[in-house]
């Protein structure tokens, strides 16, 4: 059986970096780990634990960063997406913002050209900031 390869989508997040040291716990890791992040660089606490991970940069009002990660890590089989803006002042502020990261259109954009299927699965989280 060919290993998973696994992204989380707003790996640098509350949610994220949970998930992210879940995986880490995993034992056999019978999966490759990418995840990305956008307005918080992955600290080395972060990825000390999840070694081997592959962090990227992506804006999903844009989708700017996504092709990289199809080039340089693969087609994902399973996208977990745990990236929101959860501040509610935030979302007021910059509602297109707010629309376009916690509805990633521009994610689903990129996964309708995958070859094969691969499985999205939505987290979410009434923790604020």
């Amino acid at each position: 059986m060919s290993r998973k390869r696994v992204l989380v989508v707003g790996g640098t997040g509350y949610l994220g970096q949970h998930l992210l040291q879940g995986f880490a716990k995993s034992k056999g890791k019978p999966f490759d780990l990418a995840f990305t992040h956008h307005s918080t660089n992955p600290h080395q606490t972060l990825l000390n634990p999840i070694s081997p991970s592959t962090p990227f940069h992506v804006d999903l009002q844009s989708g700017e960063g996504l092709t990289t990660i199809s080039n340089t890590f693969g087609q994902p089989d399973v996208i977990v997406n745990c990236a929101a803006m959860s501040v509610p002042r935030a979302c007021e502020m910059d509602p297109a913002a707010a629309f376009a990261t916690n509805v990633p259109t521009s994610l689903v954009k990129w996964m309708s050209g995958f070859n094969a299927s691969a499985i999205l699965i939505h987290l979410s989280t009434d923790q604020a900031d």
